[in-house]
């Protein structure tokens, strides 16, 4: 079942965004740099009767360097996204555990010797992101070969979600809280969550202005997700378990906050939790899935 709780991890991200009158913007300088720490957290607990119960606890640590090449007269970015470290660990009450941390010197073994080909291309590729001063992710744009690499590694193909174009964008909107407009309290973005085991998961998470502190804006988020069946992964001879079936969510929450210092212009940190209750069929059997996800952003 480990197989299972990597696909689910691995899948379900979720992204950042923020104010009002004279609104914050990001102040981004040619030359300089900016260093974030990405810190996800998911718990899974999952009833799927006759077949059983299953819980997973995963972590994901991500150092992430963004090098800033050129600011446009609008100040908005183009910038080199590069990961510069990968922790994971992932345990199941089975006992089964998965632990790799990029910067240990001594060779993966098992699972995560499977997935070090993975690892290595978010660690060896830089991607190019383009972020305006509100904080808009416009571009993501990977190197050419990645996306071939990734294709040619099969036994990692369900997990692969993190090294897609989309899925290194959801970093950068981790990060790049998005702003609102002048006159305006909040902003939202738009999410769009494909999980191969859960569904296709879309909605908006919007960041609501809770105050100040001197420079810095204080804001709390809302979310609002739907579900769909994933109808592409049925398809998919990696996939080790089939996707579920009329999934709906049943409950969903979600508690956090976010600091952004308009002196600096810039994210400080970010805290998000997002709780949610699928229901679904797998195998004819009714599978209910309670999913808890907490992405911490905070900079270096």
């Amino acid at each position: 079942m480990i197989r299972w709780s990597l696909v689910l991890f691995f899948a379900v991200a979720v992204g950042s965004t923020a104010f009002g009158q004279e609104a914050p913007r990001w102040k981004f300088t040619a030359g300089g740099e900016l260093r974030y720490e990405v810190v996800q957290q998911t718990t899974f607990n999952v009833d799927a009767q006759q077949a059983g119960t299953f819980a997973s606890n995963a972590s994901q640590t991500t150092d992430v360097l963004w090098r800033i090449d050129s600011v446009d007269e609008a100040g908005t970015m183009t910038a080199t996204q590069v990961i510069e470290r990968i922790r994971v660990s992932i345990t199941q009450a089975e006992g089964l555990e998965l632990v790799y941390d990029s910067d240990e010197d001594d060779a993966p073994a098992g699972l995560s010797a499977m997935l070090m080909p993975m690892f290595d291309l978010l660690l060896d590729n830089e991607v190019t992101v383009v972020v305006t001063s509100r904080g808009e992710v416009k571009e993501v744009k990977l190197p050419e070969e990645m996306e071939g690499r990734l294709a040619s590694i099969p036994a990692t193909r369900p997990m692969s979600s993190l090294i897609t174009g989309a899925g290194l964008q959801r970093v950068a909107q981790q990060i790049a809280l998005l702003l609102p407009t002048e006159g305006e309290d909040s902003a939202s973005r738009k999410m769009v969550i494909d999980n191969r085991v859960l569904g296709n998961l879309q909605g908006e998470l919007t960041w609501k202005a809770a105050g100040t502190e001197g420079d810095v804006h204080k804001f709390e988020p809302t979310i609002q997700l739907s579900v769909q069946p994933n109808e592409q992964a049925e398809e998919d001879p990696y996939l080790p378990v089939k996707p579920l079936d009329e999934p709906k969510i049943t409950e969903q929450s979600v508690t956090g906050a976010a600091e952004f210092d308009a002196a600096v212009g810039k994210l400080t940190k970010s805290k998000l939790e997002l709780q949610l209750t699928l229901t679904g069929k797998l195998l004819n059997s009714k599978v209910q899935s309670k999913v808890k996800q907490t992405v911490e952003v905070t900079a270096k």
